[in-house]
């Protein structure tokens, strides 16, 4: 019985490994395109709906604003 429930546990811990890794991808995708759509010029309002579709729609909000492209990226100047 022991044995079983070992057994059990060891692939609840994966599954939960599994589940974090995928949750810190998720976030890491989020900042980097919230990162990213700061260095855009766009129009504030679409500012606004772009942040609104990243965060409301998990992982497919991202990965369309990466796609997609919108705006102009801004020159990054180093002080």
């Amino acid at each position: 019985m022991e044995r079983g429930l070992t057994k059990i546990m060891r692939n609840i811990f994966w599954i939960q490994g599994i589940n974090l890794a995928i949750l810190l991808g998720w976030v890491t995708l989020v900042i980097l395109c919230l990162v990213r759509l700061s260095r855009r010029q766009m129009a504030s309002t679409a500012k606004a709906l772009w942040v609104l579709i990243i965060l409301a729609i998990p992982l497919l909000g991202a990965i369309a604003f990466l796609i997609v492209k919108p705006g102009d990226e801004l020159p990054i100047h180093p002080s």
